[in-house]
């Protein structure tokens, strides 16, 4: 197995395993997480810190882009909405031109 396979399913089995946590011991889990990783950006010398903290932005992205795409999908009158703004966008753009 690659690395880059290994990387992948450690979060995604973490995450996963953290989806079935009860509200107290994720937030006991995110402040370990949060210390950890304190002392991890601490530890690092020189450009290390760029990669650590690249690393962690790059995970963060790709868990939050499927959560937003989900929890749009979700939305209850979403497309409406959309349609709405686009009425109202339209609307102001005709009204500038009078």
């Amino acid at each position: 197995m690659r690395e880059q396979d290994r990387m992948r399913l450690l979060v995604c089995d973490a995450v996963d395993t953290m989806s079935r946590m009860s509200d107290k011991v994720l937030a006991d889990t995110a402040k370990g997480i949060h210390e950890h990783m304190e002392e991890v950006f601490l530890a690092a010398e020189g450009r290390e810190v760029e990669d650590v903290v690249t690393s962690t932005l790059v995970v963060a992205l790709a868990i939050l882009k499927p959560c937003l795409e989900q929890m749009l999908a979700q939305t209850s009158d979403r497309q409406y909405r959309g349609r709405r703004k686009q009425e109202v966008m339209c609307y102001n753009e005709d009204d500038e031109s009078i």
